[in-house]
C-alpha cells in the first residue's frame, strides 16, 4: 500500500488479500499458515492472529458467483517490516497482500477483522477479547459530537458506560470462571490487548460487585442442570447414580463393605434395604426416618455413604 512506507516497523498489522485464489486458499487457516509461514522465514515470531473471511456476490451475463477475501490481524512478539512478508507470499504463492497499519492496538485490529465473520480463525491461545472496549471509531465520534455541541460555548464530558454486573457475569459463564483470581487473569490478558472495561470494573466497582458476578455467572451456569434436577425424584436420582463411579473411592468396593457391616451386625439386608427406598420416596417424616445407632467405629457413617 502507498500509503505504508516499506520502511516503518510496526508491531502490529492489518493483512488483507483481495479476490482470494480459493483453490490454494480453500480456508481461514489455510491462509493464516501461509502467513505465518512468512514470517517466521523472516525470524519474527506471532504472538497470537485472527483471520476471517468475506464474501461478495459479483453478477455477471451468465452467472452468479462468489468472490472472497481474507482479512488478517497479526500481533508481532517485536517490531519487524512487511514487505519481506509480502514478497514472501508472492514469491512462493503468486499473491499480492496489502499491509495496513492504522489499528493502534490489537483489539482494534481485532474488531476489524471480525465485524462480519462470526466464524474467525483464531491463533493458539489466543485471548479472549469478546467483550467490547472503548473503539477508536466510538472516541472519534464522541470528539465529533462535541466539537458539534460547541456552538453555545459549552462541551459535554461524557465518561462511557462501563460494564455491569450482568454483562460480567456472562463473560464469567461463558468462560466457566469461577475465582476472583481467574477474572482478574483475564483482565490482565484483555488489558495487554488494549481493552481496559474488564480491568476497570474490577478496579473502579470494588470486591462486593466482583462477588456478585461470581456468583449471578454461578447461579446462570447452574440454573438449567438444578431446575432439571429438581424435577426428579429422589428413586429416579439414584438409579441415575447406580452407573456412575463410586465418589468413595473405593474402587467399586463398598457394596461389599455395607454388606459385610450389616452381617456383622445383625441386620437384616431386605429389611434396610425397604426402610432406605421408602425414606428416599416419601422423604422426612414420621415413621419413616431412619436411625441407624451403635458403638463407636461399628460403621454407621459408611453403610449410608
Amino acid at each position: 500500500m502507498a500509503s505504508l512506507n516499506e520502511k516503518h516497523q510496526r508491531l502490529i498489522y492489518l493483512i488483507t488479500y483481495s479476490r482470494a485464489n480459493t483453490a490454494i486458499f480453500n480456508t481461514r487457516q489455510r491462509f493464516a499458515d501461509a502467513v505465518t509461514e512468512a514470517w517466521r522465514n523472516a525470524g519474527v515470531r506471532l504472538q497470537h492472529w485472527v483471520v476471517s473471511m468475506e464474501g461478495h456476490a459479483i453478477t455477471d451475463s451468465e452467472q452468479e458467483m462468489n468472490e472472497y477475501h481474507y482479512h488478517m490481524a497479526v500481533k508481532l512478539t517485536k517490531k519487524a517490516r512487511w514487505l519481506q512478508i509480502r514478497n514472501y507470499l508472492d514469491h512462493k504463492y503468486g499473491i499480492k497482500v496489502n499491509f495496513s497499519d492504522l489499528h493502534n492496538t490489537y483489539y482494534s485490529a481485532y474488531g476489524y477483522v471480525t465485524k462480519e465473520d462470526p466464524q474467525p480463525c483464531h491463533s493458539h491461545d489466543h485471548p479472549d477479547l469478546s467483550t467490547r472496549p472503548r473503539t477508536e471509531n466510538a472516541i472519534a465520534a464522541r470528539k465529533r459530537k462535541s466539537r458539534q455541541t460547541t456552538t453555545k460555548g459549552k462541551k459535554k464530558n461524557r465518561r462511557e458506560r462501563g460494564l455491569t454486573v450482568y454483562e460480567v457475569s456472562q463473560v464469567i459463564e461463558k468462560k466457566n470462571i469461577t475465582k476472583r483470581a481467574e477474572l482478574v487473569c483475564l483482565a490482565v490478558e484483555q488489558k495487554r490487548e488494549g481493552n481496559t472495561r474488564l480491568a476497570e470494573f474490577i478496579a473502579n466497582r470494588g470486591a462486593k460487585a466482583v462477588d456478585e458476578a461470581l456468583s449471578v455467572g454461578k447461579e446462570f451456569r447452574e440454573a438449567e442442570a438444578k431446575a432439571i434436577r429438581a424435577k426428579k425424584t429422589r428413586i429416579e436420582i439414584l438409579q441415575e447414580a447406580t452407573g456412575l463411579t463410586c465418589v468413595h473411592q473405593r474402587e467399586g468396593q463398598w457394596l461389599e463393605a455395607a454388606l459385610e457391616l450389616m452381617r456383622l451386625n445383625q441386620i437384616d439386608v431386605s429389611a434396610f434395604c425397604a426402610a432406605i427406598y421408602n425414606a428416599l420416596q416419601n422423604g422426612r417424616g414420621k415413621y419413616q426416618n431412619i436411625f441407624v445407632y451403635g458403638p463407636a467405629n461399628s460403621g454407621q457413617n459408611i453403610i449410608c455413604l
